[in-house]
């Protein structure tokens, strides 16, 4: 809806438990994404999502669209994460 969004996957690192993006859109001009994840001592997944972005005047607008749109997939991921390790997913 809000126009074209070009998606480049850079790499895929399995080793690092890393997945990094850099994308294009409408409304911005740089959209580079990282997503890790790694296991704390207590055996507990910790998922990063590190969000750099350009869009000139608007950057402070959309900073706060992305951060919503992470945590709010973040909170949908924990009970998929729960289902998954129940055994039932």
């Amino acid at each position: 809806p809000l126009g074209r969004h070009t998606v480049r996957v850079v790499r895929v690192d399995a080793a690092r438990r890393e997945i990094v993006s850099e994308a294009r859109g409408a409304l911005f001009r740089r959209w580079s994404h990282r997503l890790t994840v790694s296991t704390r001592e207590d055996g507990r997944t910790v998922y990063r999502d590190l969000l750099e972005l350009g869009a000139g005047r608007l950057t402070p607008l959309l900073w706060g669209l992305a951060y919503g749109f992470c945590r709010c997939r973040q909170a949908r991921w924990r009970p998929l994460a729960r289902t998954v390790l129940a055994g039932r997913g």
